[in-house]
Order: structure tokens, then C-alpha cells, then sequence
């Protein structure tokens, strides 16, 4: 039931959206994505269905096409509850929804990410930055996946924009269950499925092909942004946000 609320509330804010953008207030002439994405997360709060008062959520910039202005992402991260409630970026003075597809293992978005917040979670450190030697070419790679009190399941998901599009691809997966008397452990790369010892090898040699680098990803908890209580936004707390991203 508490599912259904949520799903019908967000619904009910998407009456906010005017051709796939967020209303944002006419101000000074050519706005850079600071003072837009500073409109953009006030509105966001307020429009709040209930994923991002809670302390499992968390609003994250991103700059995902490495073209120095940063993607936002916000939505909710915890054991059963894995969605994307927002994803924008900001193309020709204005912000813009991002559209995705591709594999995932997020639930109930407002928006359809089949990718869950946990794939864009960095304080969780799901969300990283890789160069590939061979090519020198970077690639996001996002950890998503969830929880219950008997059962696990988790995956690596390659990340690409182009555009206002991301997609994301599988690399591996894994599942299981301490349930007792349905007992089970699952692995699978490249959508086949493989034993553990098959799974650590490929993944092994798959990420041995690419070295870690800083992802320049930042995150906020909305608490620190946005009062709840009094539906106020806390502007000082979003601006130290917003300068606390560095580009590349």
C-alpha cells in the first residue's frame, strides 16, 4: 500500500513538469547550471513524494560525459527501496531531464531508470571512475542492488551518456538467499551464468584491463538542503552543494 502511495503522489508531482522540464523561475540573463540546479533541487524538495525525506536518500552530482558540468541525480537507497526519483542535466540554459535504458536493478522509479540509486550512491562508493589502458577511454561503472532480512542481490553496471540518454549495460551480477531449507548463491557475467570461482576469475580479468580513477562525484543528504518540517529550502546548504563539485 505504502508502494501505491508513493507511485500516485509522484504522479501527482509530475503535474510540475512542463515538456519534460522543471519549472524554474525566470532570473538573470544567461544562467549557468549552478543557479538553475539551485531552482531545480527547491522545487524538487518541495515536489517530495517521500523517497527523499528519508535519511537513505541523496541527491548526487555527476558529470557523467566528463564535459565539466555536472548530471543530477537524487533518489533513495536501502535494502528493498532502490529507485531514481530525478535525473536532470543542463544543456542550452536549461535543465533537462535524462532519459535511460538499458539493464538495472532498480524499483518503482517515478521516472523508469531501471537503474537503482545504488548505482549512483557515493556515500555508499557504489558510483566509480575508470580509465581503460588499452583505449584510455573512462567509463562510470555503478554497483546497484539491494536487500532483505534473507536475501541479497547485486550487480556491476556500465554507465555511458550520450546526449540526454544514459544506458547502462550488465557486467556481472549476484544473488542468494540464507533463507532456511531455500539456501542459494547465483553469479553471472555477462549475462551467462558462471560458479563463484568463475565469477572472481572474470571479474578479476575484467577490471584488470582499467585503473580506478577520482570519479569527481559529490552528495548530499536533502536534510542538509531542505527543511521538511517547515517546507523551506535551506539555500546555504544547496549553494555549498552546488561549489563543492570540482570539474575535471
Amino acid at each position: 500500500m505504502k508502494k501505491i502511495t508513493r507511485a500516485l503522489l509522484a504522479a501527482a508531482a509530475a503535474i510540475t513538469l512542463t515538456g519534460g522540464l522543471w519549472s524554474v523561475p525566470a532570473g538573470a540573463a544567461a544562467p549557468n547550471w549552478k543557479a538553475s540546479y539551485k531552482e531545480y533541487i527547491k522545487q524538487m524538495m518541495k515536489s517530495d513524494n517521500g523517497h527523499l525525506n528519508s535519511q537513505d536518500a541523496e541527491v548526487v552530482l555527476v558529470d557523467l560525459n566528463r564535459d565539466g558540468v555536472p548530471e543530477l541525480i537524487a533518489g533513495e537507497s536501502y535494502r528493498t527501496v532502490n529507485t531514481v526519483v530525478a535525473a536532470v542535466t543542463f544543456r542550452n540554459g536549461k535543465v533537462v531531464k535524462l532519459q535511460q535504458s538499458g539493464d538495472g536493478q532498480g524499483e518503482e522509479s517515478p521516472i523508469n531508470f531501471n537503474l537503482g540509486m545504488s548505482a549512483f550512491s557515493v556515500k555508499s562508493n557504489n558510483l566509480k571512475l575508470y580509465k581503460i589502458s588499452k583505449t584510455g577511454e573512462y567509463i562510470y561503472i555503478g554497483e546497484d542492488g539491494g536487500s532483505s532480512a534473507i536475501s541479497w542481490s547485486g550487480g556491476d553496471y556500465a554507465i555511458r551518456m550520450n546526449g540526454t540518454s544514459l544506458l547502462s549495460t550488465e557486467i556481472s551480477t549476484f544473488s542468494g538467499s540464507d533463507d532456511e531449507g531455500n539456501e542459494y548463491e547465483n553469479y553471472s557475467f555477462n549475462k551467462k551464468t558462471v560458479s563463484k570461482k568463475d565469477y572472481d576469475r572474470l571479474q578479476k580479468t575484467y577490471y584488470a584491463k582499467m585503473k580506478e580513477v577520482k570519479s569527481g562525484a559529490v552528495s548530499v543528504r536533502p536534510q542538509d538542503s531542505y527543511d521538511f518540517e517547515q517546507e523551506k529550502a535551506n539555500v546555504a546548504g544547496i549553494e555549498r552543494f552546488l561549489n563543492s563539485f570540482k570539474p575535471f
